[in-house]
């Protein structure tokens, strides 16, 4: 994982210039850069978090600690960040098919998010057909259980992803699908049953599980 000085974000972002912006969120925007020190053949997305964002302070420390630690195919990787001045931003590969939430309304908002992506096809994105869409629910499922999954050899615990919803589930050109934004990523230690978060229950109200969100448990 690289550490990149802020200053070469910004100038890769037209210093982080609107018509680069390619999302937002609670933690801060998204913006697109071609590339950086020969990173990101197919675009970069850099992750700017809002200086007032307590949210996204803690996001970032999580998804650092994740990311930097795991390698899948169905998990957006984290390829490095800055945090010498200023906002702090999280590097990672552009995934250039949009979010899945994007991809399933299709509204006003989401094709103007979609038409700043390089490569978009000219005439927009279609929508997703009901075999593409089962084939994202299987790329998410294997990225679940990549993170579920304990490796005694790598000493990856099992990590619970506790925000999975459309906007965090990214298409590549060719509609293949990974999970992001792993801000709200807790691991789980090894000789635990389950993971109890009774006094922080977190993720997206609509995506929380009725089991967790009355008990603070995941098993």
């Amino acid at each position: 994982m690289a550490i990149f000085f802020r200053a070469e974000l910004a100038a890769a972002t037209g210093d982080f210039a609107d018509a680069r912006c390619i999302g937002s969120g609670g933690f801060g925007s998204v913006y697109h850069a071609p590339r950086l020190r020969g990173l990101g053949a197919g675009g970069l997305a850099i992750k700017k978090l809002d200086m007032a964002s307590m949210q996204g302070q803690t996001e970032f420390l999580q998804e650092v600690q994740v990311l930097g630690a795991c390698r899948h195919k169905n998990l957006t990787p984290l390829l490095g960040f800055a945090a010498d001045a200023g906002p702090v931003c999280l590097v990672t590969p552009l995934m250039r098919g949009g979010s899945l939430a994007d991809r399933l309304t299709l509204d006003g908002p989401a094709r103007a998010r979609l038409s700043k992506l390089p490569g978009a096809p000219a005439g927009g994105f279609a929508p997703l057909s009901w075999r593409q869409r089962l084939a994202v629910a299987v790329d998410v499922v294997r990225g679940l259980l990549f993170l579920h999954t304990p490796d005694a050899d790598t000493y990856k615990p099992a990590i619970l992803h506790r925000d999975v919803k459309p906007n965090n589930i990214l298409l590549d050109l060719d509609d293949h699908a990974r999970l992001a934004d792993m801000g709200l990523a807790r691991a789980q230690r090894p000789e635990a049953a389950h993971l109890t978060t009774a006094t922080s229950i977190a993720g997206t109200n609509g995506y929380l599980d009725e089991y967790y969100q009355n008990t603070g448990r995941f098993d």
